[in-house]
Order: C-alpha cells, then sequence, then structure tokens
C-alpha cells in the first residue's frame, strides 16, 4: 500500500508558536502574479494598493495597518526597509518565489521591531530535486514586456545555486480616455540575483 500526501496550497504550521500560515508556488499559480505586490490577491489577510498612480508605486496593509508596521523579509533576512519600501514590492518578481510564510500578529524581537501586525517572509527557488533551468516570456496588448531566466543547481552535497534574472519594460503610451494621464507609468526594470 503507497499512501501520498498532496501538500495543500496554503497550510497553517502548527508547529510554530505563532499563527504562520505558508503559501506554496500552488497557491501562487492561483494569481497572475508579476511580482511580490500581486502574490496576495487570493489572500484576505494581506491588501495591496496604488499608492501613488502617476509612479505605480503600492502600498501594503496587513490587517488593516500600514506597510511600516509589517517585517517584509527575503530569505529571513530583512529586506524591504526605508526608502525600498515604496517600490520593493516590485523588486521581488513572481517567478523568482517558491513560497511565502505569511505570521499574522506580533512576533519575537528575533523576526526584527517593525513586526507589530505580522511579518511577510519570502522564499526563492532552491533546487529541490533535480536542477531546473526555465525561460519565460510575456507580453499584452498594452506594450508591457517581460522575461524572466531561472536556474538552480546542485553543486555538492551541501551547496546549491540559484541564478535568477528578470527584466520587464513598459514600452506602450496609452491614454484611452485621453485625459493628457498615460494609462500606466512606461518604465523599465532588470533584476538580478545569485
Amino acid at each position: 500500500v503507497k499512501l501520498t500526501k498532496y501538500q495543500e496550497a496554503t497550510a497553517l504550521n502548527k508547529k510554530e508558536a505563532g499563527l504562520v500560515f505558508n503559501i506554496n508556488s500552488k497557491e501562487l499559480l492561483k494569481a497572475a502574479c508579476c511580482n511580490l505586490s500581486e502574490s496576495f490577491e487570493t489572500n484576505a489577510t494581506v491588501d495591496v494598493s496604488f499608492s501613488n498612480a502617476v509612479t505605480g508605486t503600492k502600498q501594503l496593509k496587513m490587517l488593516g495597518l500600514d506597510q511600516k508596521y509589517t517585517a517584509l523579509t527575503k530569505e529571513l533576512l530583512p529586506e524591504i526597509r526605508g526608502l525600498a519600501s515604496a517600490y520593493g514590492l516590485n523588486f521581488i518578481p513572481g517567478r523568482w518565489i517558491s513560497g511565502i510564510q505569511l505570521t499574522k500578529g506580533g512576533s519575537t524581537v528575533v523576526n526584527g521591531y517593525e513586526s507589530i501586525t505580522g511579518q511577510i517572509n519570502t522564499e526563492l527557488l532552491k533546487v529541490h530535486e533535480e536542477p531546473e533551468t526555465a525561460v519565460n516570456f510575456f507580453t499584452d496588448v498594452n506594450g508591457r514586456v517581460e522575461t524572466n531566466i531561472t536556474s538552480t543547481t546542485q553543486l555538492n552535497s551541501h551547496c546549491n545555486q540559484s541564478v535568477l534574472l528578470h527584466g520587464t519594460a513598459t514600452l506602450g503610451k496609452i491614454d484611452s480616455n485621453y485625459d493628457s494621464f498615460l494609462d500606466q507609468p512606461p518604465g523599465n526594470q532588470i533584476n538580478a540575483t545569485y
């Protein structure tokens, strides 16, 4: 007899003292997420909205409070703080994310002093069973173009490496209601991590 259990898309971690929800890549597939800010469209706890429509900056709210009360970490290290908080949610592309740990409520000082409403930790792609290399392209009728290149490799029994590249450009300048304001801000962005 062989028993197989599939991991749930969002699971509550019962081994943690706090209220930690593990959001894996299966849940992220439900929302068409191009970056971290769009990964929370299926989550009722986190609300992401535009704080400035001209520049395209986004503001995160968790449990009704502003982003400055939420600790945002990547691989359990502080990531989006200070001046980076305005554009920081756009710096982590959706293709790079393998999972998100969402902690509700106050946390210990180990995670930082910002975590009054909770903590959002982003886990990046890693080697699971086999090395993986993927390339994907996206384009739409509004002139937005995106490219992702990801590669994970096992170096030896203790070390692995991930090379993650992302490029995005908004080439179209669309003003569908002819009010002299563009419907989406133009811009280019290139992200890379190793």
